[in-house]
């Protein structure tokens, strides 16, 4: 049996190092940049096809690319616009339809301090298999379409089992989050496009065969003290 060591893993080693970079860009440049990311999105020809999309809540304070106007424009250009709701306790994540801010959105009581907003518990649920495009996030990808997360796995459970090709996978980040190698396990889902302020990355990756496990009880995510936990995704 392997003896725990304690030290960090090369997963946890490469997600300080890659948010450390993000927070190194000033915020002024960090709006800029985003608007550069925002502006290769809506030009996309997989995105102006995408008759549903499942975006994600951007938490700006934790160095994020901002695309919150490209959630308004896809409502106003008559998208279906989907956002995830997670449930702490059992660590599953479900997409729900959005048609407006002021009514299908709340802050998220298990992190107030990032002002991360998720749909109601009312919200109509979406199946993946019904979504076109999915906004992915990522502390850093590979250009073989590999991408490091935040450790929590929603979105490998979410689409494990899809279509290869269904729903498109696109991830949204800085230069400074584009790796050599990022380190990937089975069960890790990859991306198909990684759109950055400089580059549109097209990818081909293959389909990872094992399914993530939901942890859930004591053992699943925990809702955050003042001095811990960022969400993860």
């Amino acid at each position: 049996m392997k003896k725990r060591t304690g030290k960090p893993s090369l997963k946890a080693k490469m997600r300080a190092t890659y948010l450390a970079r993000v927070g190194q860009i000033p915020p002024a440049a960090r709006d800029a940049l985003s608007s550069m990311v925002m502006a290769r999105l809506e030009t996309l020809d997989e995105y102006a096809s995408a008759n549903s999309v499942l975006f994600y809540w951007p938490l700006a304070s934790l160095g994020e690319i901002d695309f919150t106007s490209s959630i308004r424009a896809a409502l106003k250009a008559g998208k279906a616009v989907c956002l995830p709701r997670v449930d702490w306790k059992t660590g599953l994540m479900t997409a729900r339809r959005v048609r407006s801010f002021s009514r299908d959105l709340e802050t998220d009581s298990a992190h107030p301090r990032f002002r991360l907003c998720q749909p109601v518990a009312a919200a109509e649920p979406v199946p993946a298999s019904r979504i076109d495009l999915v906004i992915v996030p990522g502390v850093a990808f590979d250009r073989a379409g590999g991408r490091l997360g935040r450790g929590a796995g929603y979105y490998d459970r979410l689409l494990f089992g899809l279509p290869n090709d269904r729903p498109i996978r696109v991830a949204l980040a800085f230069d400074e989050q584009l790796s050599r190698k990022v380190p990937t396990e089975p069960h890790d889902q990859p991306v198909h496009i990684i759109l950055t302020p400089s580059a549109t990355i097209r990818v081909k990756p293959a389909r990872r065969k094992l399914a993530p496990k939901a942890r859930s009880g004591r053992n699943s995510r925990q809702a955050p003290s003042a001095t811990r936990a960022r969400p993860k995704r």
